[in-house]
């Protein structure tokens, strides 16, 4: 089975098709940065407490961007090619996003040599049967056997 990996584009550009807005949300900072008020700020241990403390916030950041891109990219396929209606992409929008999340967790532990990739193949098809699971009674059996022939031709997760 092909495999496409969906990277969406690093740009604050926006593409709408049937009414659907496809855009990252104004992102949220991942921690308060008040809350190192009252810390010795002078002290080397609060210095690199503090910038590991931004620079885990800009690895989260970074990750909600790409599962918010990600999860975008493949509901503007979906609506390109199914038709959904708003509620059907309101239904499938939080299905999709936990499916972006997985399958980005398996990529990391295939990453960090945590499992190998017969393991993470295995594994993705299951979450990915788990999600088709989800999607059927939210999409006609017509829109399904769409999805099920756009998946065979390419993977979106």
């Amino acid at each position: 089975m092909p495999v496409l990996v969906v990277y969406a584009q690093d740009s604050d550009q926006s593409s709408s098709d049937a009414g659907v807005l496809v855009s990252s949300p104004t992102r949220q900072p991942a921690f308060d940065q008040d809350s190192t008020k009252g810390a010795n700020s002078n002290s080397p241990a609060s210095n690199v407490s503090s910038q590991n403390a931004k620079e885990d916030n800009h690895r989260d950041a970074s990750n909600d961007e790409i599962i918010v891109k990600s999860t975008n990219a493949v509901i503007f396929q979906m609506v390109a090619n199914l038709k959904l209606t708003q509620d059907q992409i309101d239904a499938v929008r939080p299905i999709i996003t936990d499916t972006v999340v997985k399958v980005r967790e398996l990529e990391q532990k295939l990453k960090g040599g945590i499992i190998d990739s017969k393991i993470m193949y295995n594994q993705r098809l299951e979450v990915i049967k788990e999600a088709n699971r989800k999607l059927n009674p939210i999409m006609t059996a017509g829109q399904m056997k769409v999805w099920e022939d756009m998946q065979a031709q390419s993977e979106f997760f």
